[in-house]
């Protein structure tokens, strides 16, 4: 069981006011060193997307993430890309982790409104982070659809500025994507 601790919850979501309208994206944090949250809030909902900073950035002894595809394939990650985890705060801040359909988030109505912030999340962490622009994240049934619809071709401040990928070799559990840069004489 997680349980985030009330001064830090204050914190995360100090900036929001009732009158900011149905959806919020709050400032990146760091509680640990090798995790970063970004709160986000949707129709009064509080989420809070977790960024884990890969272990060979912070321990030169542990090697890199492989992912066998195949006998004798290999799909490798670039140095410095993040995993991804979205987790609920419910009551007494309790984080539930969502990865799988019996998690899935209730939002039939405000499913749109749901990737609409996530999306401007993603935006607003690699306009902080510019050197991280390649994510993964672990996902199953439905949920991983959802995440995955998230990242379809979208006309909105992410799509003007990041041409969104999928990684085609990750066919989950885990997933990924990357955001490249697109040429501002384009």
């Amino acid at each position: 069981m997680n349980i985030l601790e009330q001064g830090k919850v204050a914190a995360l979501y100090s900036a929001y006011s009732e009158t900011e309208g149905s959806s919020w994206v709050g400032n990146l944090c760091c509680f640990s060193s090798d995790r970063e949250h970004l709160p986000i809030i949707v129709n009064g909902r509080r989420f809070l997307i977790e960024f884990v900073i890969p272990d060979h950035l912070l321990d030169k002894t542990v090697k890199p993430r492989v992912f066998d595809l195949d006998i004798n394939k290999q799909f490798l990650l670039r140095r410095d890309h993040r995993e991804i985890n979205i987790y609920l705060l419910g009551e007494g801040n309790f984080m539930d982790r969502t990865t799988t359909d019996k998690n899935l988030f209730e939002l039939n109505e405000d499913g749109s409104l749901f990737i609409k912030t996530l999306r401007h999340a993603l935006g607003k962490y690699v306009a902080i982070n510019p050197s991280t622009t390649q994510f993964i994240f672990f996902a199953q049934g439905k949920y991983s659809e959802f995440i995955m619809n998230a990242l379809k071709a979208v006309e909105d401040e992410l799509s003007k500025r990041y041409r969104v990928r999928i990684i085609p070799e990750l066919q989950g559990p885990y997933y990924g994507f990357e955001l490249d840069i697109l040429s501002i004489t384009a």
